[in-house]
């Protein structure tokens, strides 16, 4: 790689890029950048850590380690063993330490753009930004704060395309209800997608970067809140509706390619091009949440029973509620909420043996209050496995009423499926869950009949495990990988392009990738 090229490595990334849309709409014309881009590289798809890949992938893909040696199953909080609760990370906490960091240490300009799951690092010998356009929050809290490194460039994005326009409000805090607020939802992305082009191509354009990275997360927020309005098997789907906003998340992804057209064009024939795509989105069917009703009617032995409790009663009358009044007075919900609690699980944790841990909409997590790990310590070391194993048979029996098929697709034994150095943070337990139709009601002989009162009322589309990348620039040879790469061999073969340190790194280096060099 010629060390004079105006950008040497740039990374565009896509979070939650679906691989099959892009190759379907790619095929029809709606993503023309993208498409010569796919033509002139090497391209494939990427394999992510099982069942984890939602919250594990950015600090997978950024750390070059596996699940198991790093702890970010939820890419923002870890679970504190002291209270059986979930964490924010907080600064010096960030054990996926990102490559990038190595780069810069060593002597490299980089620019690092709303980069997921990472702190601002004032060290860094370049740029970086968080929170201008994400998903969800840089580490350290639930609140997206935008900032930067060099301050000054702060003010200088604000004068040169404005805050984001969403207000900096999480999209999980909009979920869009009338049609006007899914139209409003979709311009809204669209825009962000703009400024987020505008202002990296600003930045790109100033040259004299040795690696410049830049995430758009507008597809996973989109894919989340706009998959039903065209999935006409979704429970959700409106067909007057389609008729009057069209294909919102189409329009997103058109969007992000002109944006990465513009990006392209900002950089030379020297330049090498990873565009990255971490993971796909598709309908969600979800018992998420459901799991630890299932955990507390296990433990005490019971077959399940209406609950009584406020926030039970409160859920119920908000489903009743008719979509336009629940838009208008979201706001106020979520305010209450915040106020309670964060998530459809049981509180105090500290008393039970086992309860759900928060994995992913796909993915449900159990976690053992285990004398010795947990500050509580309930169950025995050495009765573990039987209780694992206990859990484990119980569960397989609960049954969809509707299909009779059963709620679990697959069920698996966390530190097993991941070992490593930190593998005993993982939850134990991983439960993932039968995604051919909405679960409305599950039952076993144990549990009696649950109905489903999660997941389904925020978010309609949910993710896939598989990411995919193209790759063009100097001593790339286009064309198709037959076999996955790892998530985790990016780091390793980034690294090798600027000669630094890679022996921690877990990786392998793609071989049709090393075939240049800093």
């Amino acid at each position: 790689m010629s060390k004079n090229a105006k950008t040497r490595v740039l990374m565009i990334g896509i979070d939650s890029g679906d691989k099959d849309l892009i190759d379907e709409w790619s095929a029809a014309g709606d993503l023309p950048n993208i498409a010569s881009l796919a033509n002139r590289s090497l391209t494939g798809e990427v394999h992510n850590a099982k069942h984890l890949e939602t919250g594990s992938v950015w600090p997978t893909f950024h750390a070059g380690v596996r699940v198991g040696s790093h702890p970010h199953y939820d890419g923002m909080r870890k679970f504190n063993s002291e209270t059986c609760d979930h964490d924010w990370y907080k600064p010096g906490e960030n054990i996926a330490e990102p490559f990038w960091k190595n780069f810069s240490k060593a002597g490299y300009r980089c620019a690092i753009i709303d980069a997921p799951f990472v702190f601002l690092d004032p060290s860094i010998n370049g740029l970086q930004v968080v929170d201008y356009a994400t998903h969800v929050p840089s580490l350290g809290g639930g609140k997206m704060q935008f900032a930067a490194h060099p301050k000054s460039a702060e003010q200088e994005i604000l004068d040169l395309v404005g805050p984001d326009p969403t207000g900096g409000i999480l999209c999980d805090d909009r979920c869009p209800e009338t049609l006007q607020d899914h139209i409003k939802f979709r311009d809204m992305y669209l825009e962000r997608i703009k400024r987020k082009g505008k202002l990296t191509q600003h930045f790109l354009e100033k040259g004299g970067w040795d690696y410049f990275e830049v995430v758009f997360t507008d597809a996973h927020c989109m894919g989340h809140h706009l998959w039903h309005v065209n999935d006409k098997k979704h429970p959700r789907y409106n067909a007057e509706w389609e008729k009057e906003i069209g294909e919102p998340l189409r329009d997103g992804y058109r969007g992000i390619d002109q944006a990465v057209g513009q990006l392209l064009a900002s950089v030379d024939d020297r330049t090498l091009v990873l565009f990255y795509c971490s993971h796909g989105i598709g309908p969600q069917f979800s018992a998420t949440g459901l799991l630890d009703q299932m955990l507390i009617c296990i433990e005490e032995g019971r077959k399940f029973s209406p609950p009584n409790g406020l926030m039970d009663r409160a859920r119920g009358v908000w489903r009743k509620l008719p979509p336009g009044l629940r838009s208008a007075i979201r706001p106020f919900k979520n305010s209450a909420m915040n106020l309670t609690e964060t998530e459809d699980f049981a509180g105090n944790r500290k008393n039970r043996k086992f309860f759900e841990v928060w994995v992913s909409n796909g993915t449900g997590g159990v976690r053992l209050n285990v004398k010795g790990r947990e500050n509580p310590g309930i169950i025995d070391p050495a009765d573990y496995d039987a209780t694992v194993d206990d859990l484990i048979a119980k569960l397989r029996d609960v049954k969809i009423v509707e299909s009779g098929e059963p709620l679990a697709a697959e069920i698996h034994k966390g530190q097993e499926l991941h070992p490593g150095s930190r593998s005993d943070e993982l939850p134990d337990i991983l439960v993932v869950w039968n995604k051919k139709a909405h679960i409305e009601t599950v039952s076993s002989p144990l549990l009696g009949v649950l109905p489903n009162h999660f997941s389904i009322d925020r978010r309609s589309g949910d993710h896939k495990p598989t990411g995919l990348f193209y790759c063009a620039g100097p001593g790339i040879t286009p064309g198709r990988l037959n076999a996955q790469v790892d998530v985790i061999d990016f780091a390793k073969t980034l690294q090798r392009f600027f000669d630094v340190p890679e022996d921690y790194l877990e990786g392998a280096r793609i071989p049709t990738l090393d075939t240049t060099t800093a």
